[in-house]
């Protein structure tokens, strides 16, 4: 627990500036604090009162960043380094990322060890990692770059991952995953001229590599000497690449995770050997495409893998945690998302166009296609979770899709509304057929046809389907057999797919 009185006055006080991060209350991690830019904070916290020097960190309107800017102390109001204070910038920026706060720039920091009697009037030295200079607060204002967006910490955190990464702060730096972190961290700069795409490919690939396959240089050296020693040059063939131990060490970590695709699998082995493959390029002068996309995936590497660093740190964090089934599902979920989400919308606009309604809703007295539904259905439920379905595919397809499902779907409603079925609730649908007739007849007689007059079907039957909510969870009362699909795929995950493929074929985000 943090104390609330003032401490008394010490000869230097150490803290970092972190002008660009907001924290509504001090957040400890492990041994560290980071704190809100306030009168009262700087009391408790150091028993001085640096607001005034603090007054050279900027916004881009020129007023001083005041409790908009935090600062980071050790919770013991000890002593520390510059190169202790990145420690603790790599731990609260991850704790960030996981938070979906991803670019780092905001955490861009300065190191001082001032006198408690320090104010914006007075000289300073601002050192650099080669030359140091004479600064002063009230006349040298700092500003933000212009790729630094100001970013505000959480305050509902879960204790899982405070719990975690505070862990991982009081371990050895031999056990500890901080420098892995780190390295994430700075991978996930968006300002470009700090690095070049080679540079970031190379250490996002040490980033896994320190993750997954950790040696020390005497075990590497010893293991080698052995090997060649015993097999020679033959057996070291057939010694997996780089690549492929990673992909394998990643392969092994999942294999206690419920409902990780196959798909997925083989996504990392071929992501991992664009990784290694530009990496390798990069370290031997060779030239490195920065947008090089990962064709099955419509991602670059750079992307991939640091969506896939995040689902990984997630995984193990509510994997350890054991008591959180829901956000392990959900950072399984993400994972998922990375390798699965072109493949399936791939495939669930293809298998769609090329349908007919009568396929997948026969007339009354036809039987269904039950192992047709069953494909379509796990691949719809894909399709409805996964967080974003921007696409990249021809809009004209996507709007044939969408018009085999608007035509089951108008099927359906009319006849489950003909002969309502037991304990469920239609009535949020039940003016659905004079409706659609009313703006059928409204569009034919403006003149409207082919892809113009399906647009118009289509934008008002998701706007139904959407204020009505029967695309939700007891959105129409008691799930019964009778709103299934052929007895397989539920009219709520039909309806949710739909108003997926709409956002699909328009561009953002619906409900």
């Amino acid at each position: 627990m943090t104390s609330t009185l003032p401490v008394a006055p010490v000869s230097h006080i150490a803290f970092a500036a972190v002008p660009w991060v907001r924290t509504d209350q001090p957040l400890q991690l492990g041994p560290w604090m980071l704190w809100p830019n306030t009168k009262e904070d700087w009391e408790t916290q150091t028993g001085v009162d640096f607001t005034d020097f603090m007054s050279m960190y900027r916004t881009r309107r020129n007023t001083p960043v005041g409790n908009a800017g935090s600062i980071l102390t050790r919770a013991d109001k000890g002593d520390f380094t510059r190169q202790d204070a990145h420690q603790a910038i790599f731990a609260y920026s991850t704790v960030a990322w996981l938070g979906h706060e991803w670019r780092a720039d905001a955490w861009v920091f300065e190191f001082w060890r001032l006198p408690p009697t320090a104010d914006s009037s007075m000289n300073f030295i601002r050192t650099g990692k080669f030359t140091s200079n004479f600064t002063r607060p009230d006349r040298d204002p700092v500003y933000p770059g212009p790729y630094v967006f100001p970013i505000r910490i959480r305050t509902d955190i879960p204790k899982q991952i405070l719990n975690h990464i505070s862990a991982e702060l009081t371990k050895s730096d031999s056990e500890s995953t901080i420098r892995t972190l780190g390295q994430f961290h700075e991978v996930r700069f968006e300002t470009p001229y700090f690095s070049t795409a080679g540079n970031d490919l190379e250490t996002l690939w040490s980033g896994f590599e320190s993750m997954y396959l950790r040696e020390s240089a005497r075990d590497t050296k010893k293991k080698q000497t052995i090997l060649q020693r015993l097999l020679g040059l033959f057996l070291r063939k057939h010694i997996p690449r780089r690549a492929e131990r990673l992909s394998l060490a990643i392969q092994s970590d999942l294999s206690s995770v419920p409902d990780i695709h196959q798909d997925v699998l083989a996504g990392i082995a071929q992501w991992a050997d664009v990784l290694w493959l530009s990496r390798n390029q990069h370290s031997h002068a060779g030239h490195v495409e920065p947008a090089s996309v990962i064709e099955p995936l419509n991602s670059t590497a750079l992307s991939v893998g640091l969506r896939l660093a995040e689902a990984l740190i997630s995984i193990r964090i509510w994997r350890s945690a054991g008591d959180s089934e829901y956000m392990l599902s959900s950072a399984t979920q993400r994972l998922n998302e990375i390798f699965l989400r072109v493949s399936t919308i791939n495939w669930v606009v293809s298998n769609l166009k090329s349908s007919k309604r009568e396929d997948l809703y026969p007339p009354r007295g036809m039987p269904f296609s039950t192992e047709r539904l069953s494909a379509l259905g796990s691949r719809l439920k894909d399709f409805n979770s996964f967080e974003n379905v921007e696409g990249w595919l021809d809009v004209r397809d996507v709007a044939k899709a969408r018009g085999v499902m608007r035509r089951v779907i108008t099927a359906w409603l009319k006849d489950l509304l003909a002969s309502p079925p037991p304990n469920v609730d239609l009535s949020s649908l039940s003016d659905f057929p004079s409706k659609d007739r009313e703006l059928l007849a409204e569009l034919k007689k403006q003149g409207l046809a082919g892809s113009s007059l399906e647009d118009e079907l289509d934008e008002a039957l998701v706007d139904y389907i959407i204020q009505s909510e029967a695309w939700h969870v007891g959105g129409y009362g008691i799930d019964s057999p009778t709103l299934d699909l052929g007895g397989v795929i539920p009219m709520r995950h039909w309806l949710r797919a739909y108003i997926r493929l709409q956002e699909l074929y328009i561009g953002h985000e619906l409900v």
